[in-house]
């Protein structure tokens, strides 16, 4: 099911035309929830060969469109492959990055602000590919994500999204009849993955 279906579907059962600004927000809020229940392997996302911008043992590179996580990064040659004896670029946190023990950690990286900085201190970066875990692109209503075409999880979001409007909206009461909570929701997103092979 499409955002834009979803959408319609949460009007004809909320019947509140006059909020469909806040229908429209409640439906994109709880798809990129249930996306982020979990790292789901169907939102991994594998890049190319990118061409760092300029050459060194110390590199900041723009983070993906939509990205939310990093799961591998690799130092590589301009035809893609890892170069030999490269296990990977280690994620550090950004605030320690002053106190790095520099013989135990060759190849790290961290994420700061709107960019993702890597460092080898042995050879210069030239070629990089990572893979990395992203939001599903919400500004797009013809958007159908792998969970959107998933009947129960479709439902899942639907339920949340409705429940959310009523609570915006004041009717605590109708809220309360859908009573679904946050936990209870995190499980059914979690066990419909599950059976459906992510």
């Amino acid at each position: 099911m499409t955002l834009a279906t979803m959408k319609a579907a949460v009007l004809s059962e909320i019947k509140r035309p006059d909020q469909t600004a806040l229908i429209s927000s409640a439906v994109n809020a709880m798809v990129l929830k249930a996306h982020s229940v979990d790292f789901f392997p169907r939102d991994l996302v594998e890049s190319n060969v990118i061409t760092v911008g300029t050459p060194g043992t110390e590199v900041s590179e723009a983070l993906p469109t939509r990205w939310r996580k990093f799961n591998y990064i690799f130092q590589t040659g301009s035809t893609g492959l890892i170069l030999a004896g490269h296990k990977g670029f280690e994620n550090v946190d950004a605030a320690d990055r002053f106190q790095w023990d520099t013989s135990a950690k060759n190849e790290i990286y961290y994420v700061a602000g709107s960019n993702v900085k890597l460092k080898n201190f042995k050879t210069s970066i030239s070629y990089i590919k990572y893979g990395y875990f992203e939001y599903p692109d919400v500004s797009n209503d013809a958007l159908n994500t792998w969970m959107t075409s998933n009947v129960m999880l479709e439902r899942a979001i639907l339920d949340m999204a409705i429940r959310y409007i009523h609570l915006k909206l004041g009717d605590a009461t109708r809220a309360r009849s859908e009573e679904l909570n946050w936990v209870e929701w995190k499980a059914t997103i979690l066990a419909e993955a599950l059976i459906s092979s992510v």
